[in-house]
């Protein structure tokens, strides 16, 4: 049932990729008409332009499988029942972190695997069936409207037929990834930009998709194996639809970039796989090309810290905060943001221009603990670029011994688990139980 007030006519969500596809599903419950701006056709399963990265493996965190399951009961299912397939967690993923792999339990906690563009078909269709949501393909945004302190809509033309078109939008919502334009939209408007938090990882991943002749090695149905200092490269093996697996390796640094080339980067795989991983890669099929994937640095836009904002504009998603995409935070955390999105909707009622305020300071809490997650984590490579926070001899001694712990102690493995998740704060890692269990297995 649409959740909707005087103010709340019409909303414009810029981008149909996975962020752009929750946020619509949200603003569909408070507004009486939501409009999704796509250039890309949108027909099909496969990886499109617009989405590069789609070509690659992507996963969800627990919280953001929670989050899909909430806002399209019964989405899981249908998946599974079009080939996607189920992962609990820990058990059946393998995760060695900084060169210690993490003792494999049961914890409760399930996953859908599947490549994004399958999951993302499946999101388009629900959302385009909700009677107050049109997904507009093939239209082009080249600017957006504004009246004083406060975004009015947009300018879209459409691709095919050349014609161009001003939306009336209560509320514009950049989904437009790495490349959102909100920060330049402030500066046009008037308005300083916002901050930028950047970490210069120089990373370079190359994915393709391969059939494994053994099926899947040692039962795992995802296969983590992050970089460690004086060997900056790290691989990923995850089940996909129908099959197909994913096989994505990973480089910091231009002397660790991975090969292209077919035969290259097989043996780039094969030397970072675990023994079982490596012999199951021996007899793999590789269907089609390798793709090749720069991300040189993460970068969080501090739109929580601007004195003054319009109204009418947020951004989420990549747009907010691009993530290094070897820790599969981004689809979880642009789904965190889209539930914050609808509670700050929900707190602010018809005070509109309030809202950007209240939706950036809230969204942030959401992205700082993956953030500061995969920062650390960057951090403990010298061939990452970036002043090193304070106190970061400190925070390494303390997160190699829990890794350390987490080989053996399967209560403690949980743990670190659900908080890389996003289920359980980052501050369980430092409670007294947890600190206990990491200091007396030293």
């Amino acid at each position: 049932m649409a959740d909707v007030r005087p103010g709340r006519q019409q909303a414009i969500v810029l981008g149909a990729g996975f962020a752009g596809l929750v946020a619509a599903r949200v603003l569909a419950d408070h507004f009486d008409r939501v409009v999704v701006i796509e250039r890309d056709d949108l027909t099909g399963e496969g990886a499109r332009r617009g989405v590069p990265q789609s070509h690659h493996p992507h996963a969800f965190l627990a919280r953001g499988h929670e989050i899909l399951q909430q806002l399209f009961p019964g989405l899981a299912p249908e998946l599974l029942a079009l080939g996607a397939c189920d992962a609990e967690m820990l058990s059946e993923v393998r995760y060695v972190f900084q060169g210690h792999p993490i003792k494999q339990v049961p914890i409760g906690l399930h996953v859908t695997l599947a490549s994004r563009p399958f999951i993302e078909a499946q999101m388009r269709r629900r959302v385009g069936e909700l009677a107050n949501v049109e997904v507009r393909e093939r239209w082009e945004l080249t600017g957006i409207t504004a009246e004083g302190s406060r975004v009015t809509g947009a300018r879209i033309v459409s691709l095919n037929t050349g014609v161009s078109e001003t939306l009336s939008g209560d509320l514009v919502v950049d989904c437009l990834g790495r490349s959102g334009r909100s920060s330049a939209w402030l500066e046009e408007l008037g308005f300083a930009r916002p901050g930028e938090e950047r970490v210069r990882s120089g990373l370079t991943y190359a994915s393709g998709r391969v059939r494994l002749a053994g099926g899947a090695p040692s039962g795992d149905r995802t296969v983590i194996v992050t970089a460690v200092a004086g060997r900056a490269r790290g691989l990923v093996l995850i089940e996909q639809e129908r099959g197909e697996w994913m096989l994505s390796v990973h480089g910091y640094g231009p002397g660790n970039v991975p090969p292209s080339d077919e035969a290259g980067f097989m043996e780039f795989a094969r030397d970072l796989a675990p023994a079982d991983v490596r012999q199951a890669l021996e007899g793999a099929q590789l269907l089609g090309g390798v793709e090749l994937f720069k991300v040189p640095h993460s970068t969080r836009r501090r739109f929580d810290k601007l004195r003054r904002l319009p109204g009418g504009l947020v951004a989420l998603g990549d747009s907010l905060c691009s993530f290094n995409p070897v820790y599969g935070a981004g689809m979880t955390s642009a789904a965190m943001q889209a539930i914050t999105l609808g509670e700050c909707l929900v707190a602010t009622r018809s005070r509109s221009q309030a809202l950007p305020r209240a939706y950036f300071r809230a969204a942030s809490r959401v992205v700082s603990q993956p953030w500061w997650f995969a920062l650390l984590a960057d951090f403990l490579l010298p061939e990452v670029d970036g002043k090193r926070p304070f106190g970061m001899s400190v925070i390494r001694r303390h997160l190699t011994r829990t890794l350390a712990a987490a080989e053996r102690d399967g209560e403690l493995a949980g743990d670190l688990f659900r908080t890389i998740g996003m289920v359980a704060p980052i501050t369980r890692l430092v409670s007294p139980r947890s600190l206990l269990r990491i200091y007396r297995r030293r």
